[in-house]
């Protein structure tokens, strides 16, 4: 990975230092008024007036809350740069002076604290200062600038949303989209590396079937909770089942499993990112659902397979006849097409199990 810090002589740069009281300003604000998915309308305005002060040709509303400025600057390629504008069902601790105190209706109708645990309140700061030194300098740049605020990271729908709106079609069709993340690391500095450098996530529900009987009378009862205790401590060794040699220890694997509720997921699968696993997400006397995801850069078919052992032996550990099931749930990140590799991972992993 190649860092390098921020350069003084670029000129393109020269303007950073007097603008960043605003800019903090702005992440300040942002942060203290942080909103869910699909809710941006505070943000977006926020991005649309610093567009309009800059220069850009501004239009609102784009899959319901996005932004997008144009900056046509001559002759030359488009470039996109975007971020991401929603925050997390999460309550803020932190202490600080401006924490978010807010709280907010989700799309359940329940009332929920609001905070940006996720950094695009950062990434809205970015992209503003961004896009206010490239206008300030358009001496030293010629083309189209296309500046994206998007809503709904988060929950998977924001991007499709715009595009399905019209995001490449209303505008120009850029030669290069540029994204960026907030990460651990010296603060000021920029650090990318050659090839994937982010991970995606496949999910799949795995029920596993028990038997009921009296409460006076547990011995009699097949527990599926002991049989999903069983199946994750099995997912999470990784010595074992899901052995270095499956995953190809050059393809990063990282596991966590998380019991909890849908906001608990989502911190740790969109908080955290690449270290979510699955959650117990009901359990009753004839039976316990788990849901997986695993999260990889590729080789998804053999670590799913490994899953599927773990599942198989948690079932045996309980002498349970009837067999696990898998299945993938919906998830609104691949409601307009899921990827075919997914399904053909969910079928190998029927037929291993039904070997068993």
């Amino acid at each position: 990975m190649n860092s390098k810090g921020t350069n003084s002589s670029n000129p393109t740069l020269a303007r950073l230092p007097g603008l960043l009281p605003e800019l903090e300003a702005l992440y300040t604000d942002v942060h203290a008024h942080p909103e869910l998915s699909m809710q941006e309308t505070r943000t977006g305005g926020l991005a649309a007036d610093r567009l309009r002060a800059a220069g850009y040709e501004v239009t609102t509303a784009i899959g319901k809350t996005g932004v997008v400025g144009l900056l046509r600057n001559g002759s030359g390629p488009t470039v996109m740069l975007r971020a991401d504008m929603d925050a997390l069902p999460v309550e803020e601790a932190t202490g600080l002076p401006y924490a978010s105190k807010v709280r907010a209706t989700d799309r359940d109708g329940k009332t929920v604290p609001v905070m940006h645990a996720c950094g695009h309140d950062m990434h809205v700061a970015w992209l503003v200062g961004a896009t206010t030194l490239l206008a300030q300098a358009r001496d030293t740049w010629r083309g189209t600038l296309m500046a994206v605020f998007q809503p709904a990271e988060e929950t998977g729908e924001g991007a499709r949303a715009m595009i399905n709106d019209g995001l490449f079609d209303r505008f120009p069709k850029p030669e290069v989209v540029l994204g960026q993340h907030v990460m651990v690391g010296p603060a000021g500095a920029v650090a990318g590396r050659t090839g994937a450098i982010t991970s995606a996530a496949d999910s799949l529900q795995i029920r596993l079937f028990g038997r009921g009987a009296h409460g006076s009378m547990p011995q009699a009862s097949i527990d599926p909770v002991v049989m999903a205790a069983a199946t994750v401590m099995q997912m999470t060794d990784r010595s074992g089942h899901i052995s270095i040699e499956d995953v190809k220890w050059r393809k990063p694997v990282v596991m966590l499993v998380n019991r909890g509720t849908r906001s608990g997921k989502e911190v740790l699968a969109y908080g955290f990112k690449q270290y979510h696993l699955g959650e117990i997400i009901g359990t009753h006397t004839a039976g316990a659902v788990l849901a997986a995801s695993a999260f990889l850069m590729d080789n998804g078919d053999l670590l799913l397979l490994a899953v599927a052992d773990v599942t198989v032996d948690g079932q045996r550990l309980e002498g349970v006849g009837v067999r696990p099931t898998i299945e993938v749930p919906f998830d609104p990140v691949y409601a307009a097409g899921r990827d075919p590799q997914l399904d053909y991972a969910v079928q190998l992993l029927s037929e291993r199990i039904k070997a068993h």
